[in-house]
């Protein structure tokens, strides 16, 4: 049977990135300079310091990170992409890097385009539209995946807190089902201390767990800085540095720079990293303080992933929503979900017992009509129109019944 190539859409020129802040200046002040598929990195190309944060105290701003972006494994046709703009080096490095066959590429379709939401004359919120698609020498050459993506920036709060909240929109525009890996990876580098070198962590919140990284030692009158990184309905989790979470050898440790990059194109984030701590364990609480130097200083890199294992028909859509949160290591984001244990927020499992079943309805019916509250953020707004209602009805359904 022939298969039928996609047409693609006329490669579509704008900004490289947008500026988006949450305030001018000042304790909680937060700057993001992404693009369009809400990748940003320090690298000094395109836009330099294109994520500041000043946290509460006395020091003022700094870079968070060296790099996030967001990237696309397919396990079964051993596809893979970094979504992150063509030249830049964090492109360079992973998709074109050595055993990558690049089956899978990608457009912008829609440019950025930024706009004020609050009325304060800054910038806060972006949008964007992008495809993903196979290409002849993939799996499955008729693929394309549509994504429309918002971009936003929060805060601060009280105490300070800010966060960067992204929205992907996903639809399989495509003529088969596809089962994909969609991954946030998170290279943040602390820089108030002068050194990249950061531990890493998890936490639970509202009985679900987020990645984060914080610098241990505090500054007169700051508190420890620390940023966390959290999502709705994510399977995996993983906080590492540059350990071996399993028994040995051929498990691949953490480490960075290279080695994550080799990894990542042999394996998407290797299973032996899945739900896993550096230095604590699977499925745990805590920070990788126990093995630290007299100095205080962790002796590898950070890095930070969440993982959506997602399957979609032909013409369904989903959402994914990563949340970053600045100056905390529980996200404070209101009705915004966080991961949890092996499993991350599911608005379809009202009981938050992993399973999706009968023991989820009368607590759905309780939410609908009283007493509530959810057992966790999302649970019951299957929509996620952000108000429980008869309008959840008939997506729970579904759950129940696919």
């Amino acid at each position: 049977m022939a298969v039928a190539l996609l047409t693609l859409p006329p490669l579509v020129l704008g900004q490289a990135t947008v500026q988006l802040r949450n305030t001018a200046a000042g304790d909680g002040s937060l700057h993001i300079a992404p693009d369009a598929y809400g990748h940003w990195s320090n690298f000094s190309w395109f836009e330099p310091n294109v994520d500041l944060y000043d946290p509460p105290g006395a020091v003022g701003p700094s870079n968070v990170s060296f790099a996030a972006h967001m990237m696309i494994y397919d396990p079964v046709n051993q596809d893979r992409v970094c979504l992150a703009t063509d030249g830049s080096p964090t492109s360079n490095a992973y998709n074109l890097s050595a055993g990558n066959n690049r089956t899978l590429e990608y457009r912008v379709t829609s440019a950025l385009v930024a706009s004020d939401t609050t009325g304060n004359g800054l910038d806060d919120t972006a949008n964007s539209s992008f495809w993903v698609f196979g290409t002849t020498g993939s799996g499955d050459p008729s693929l394309r995946l549509t994504f429309d993506l918002e971009q936003k920036v929060t805060g601060p709060d009280p105490n300070g807190v800010a966060t960067y909240i992204k929205t992907y929109t996903i639809t399989n525009d495509g003529e088969n089902a596809v089962s994909i890996q969609f991954e946030q990876h998170d290279d943040f580098d602390l820089g108030w201390d002068g050194d990249f070198r950061d531990p890493v962590g998890t936490a639970s919140a509202d009985g679900f767990r987020n990645a984060y990284m914080q610098e241990p030692d505090s500054f007169p009158g700051n508190a420890s800085t620390q940023v966390a990184l959290s999502g709705s309905g994510c399977n995996i989790y993983s906080a590492g540095r540059s350990n071996n979470p399993a028994a040995g050898p051929p498990d691949p440790p953490y480490r960075f720079g290279t080695d994550v990059r080799d990894h990542w194109n042999n394996y998407g984030l290797h299973p032996t990293w899945w739900n896993h701590t550096a230095y604590l364990g699977y499925d745990v609480d805590g920070i990788d303080l126990s093995l630290m130097p007299a100095d205080g200083l962790s002796p590898f890199d950070g890095q930070m992933n969440l993982v959506w294992e997602l399957e979609l028909q032909p013409g369904q859509t989903t959402d994914v929503v990563v949340v970053h949160t600045y100056g905390a290591s529980t996200p404070l984001e209101p009705g915004r979900p966080a991961p949890g244990g092996t499993s991350c927020c599911d608005p379809c499992d009202m009981n938050c017992d992993g399973n999706i079943n009968a023991f989820d309805i009368e607590p759905f019916l309780d939410l609908l009509f009283g007493p509530g509250p959810p057992c966790a953020p999302c649970p019951g707004d299957v929509n996620g129109d952000g108000t429980i209602d008869a309008f959840d009805i008939e997506p729970f359904l579904e759950c129940l019944f696919p």
